[in-house]
């Protein structure tokens, strides 16, 4: 599935580039990991494009933005980033162009049939706003109680949590990824406030927020709650903390 699949590149997209400047380690003594990083970053860029999602797209463009906010030097990343844009501009095919300008008209049979299953979403979240429907009932209730001829899922992430796990779901998954924001800003701050220059830690933190980002907007236009990506990277979230704490203790 393209969609499936630009999700999970652009939930470790922001890694791959943030360690093409941290990695510094070499493998049999003279290959720099930093050109391996270099090659996944473009490659994992081309894929995105190659996969035709208009979502993956949108979150590949986010992700950019996300660098560049990131950025010291934003004059130089602003060219950069027009460079970029310009390079994938000229990759995307005629046939996509026309899906993105018909994006959210009358015309796309696929936004309308999403917007649709939103508001299905959002009506069983009304009407079961503690428990939801549960995990993965979702076509069942959409179709056998609402009578939908829609046998698809919620394709969005945020309307997956409120309506199977009702809105005390939808809190805890908020929370959790606002924690994942705090953990790697908490991991920054004391690595600086400790004085330690380990690049390699604080370049992944950065590097987690901007994999959380391209999460949340691909999220919105797919149904990956239970899917592992979010989840390892909250694995990850955890364990970069506990790691500062350590070289820092």
């Amino acid at each position: 599935n393209p969609n499936d699949f630009g999700v999970a590149i652009n939930s470790v997209l922001g890694i791959s580039y943030c360690m093409i400047r941290a990695d510094i380690n070499k493998v049999i003594g003279w290959f720099k990991m930093q050109w391996f990083h270099i090659v996944c970053t473009l490659t994992m860029i081309i894929a995105i494009v190659a996969s035709s999602s208009r979502g993956a797209a949108l979150g590949l463009g986010v992700v950019f933005l996300a660098v560049w906010y990131k950025s010291k030097k934003k004059t130089i990343g602003i060219a950069f980033l027009i460079i970029v844009a310009t390079a994938i501009i000229a990759l995307i095919p005629e046939d996509n162009w026309v899906r993105f300008h018909n994006m959210g008209s009358e015309e796309d049979g696929t936004s309308q049939s999403r917007l649709t299953l939103w508001r299905a979403g959002l009506r069983m979240a009304a009407e079961y706003p503690i428990t939801g429907v549960g995990p993965n009932n979702f076509i069942y209730v959409n179709t056998e109680h609402y009578f939908s001829e829609l046998r698809e899922v919620q394709h969005n992430v945020f309307i997956q949590a409120m309506s199977e796990l009702g809105y005390p779901g939808l809190l805890f998954f908020l929370m959790m990824i606002f924690g994942c924001f705090y953990n790697n800003r908490k991991a920054r701050k004391i690595l600086q406030e400790k004085k330690i220059d380990n690049s390699f830690l604080y370049s992944l933190s950065h590097g987690l927020d901007i994999c959380i980002i391209g999460f949340i907007v691909n999220g919105f236009f797919i149904t990956v709650l239970y899917y592992p990506f979010f989840w390892m990277l909250l694995i990850l979230n955890v364990a970069l903390l506990d790691a500062v704490k350590q070289v820092c203790s």
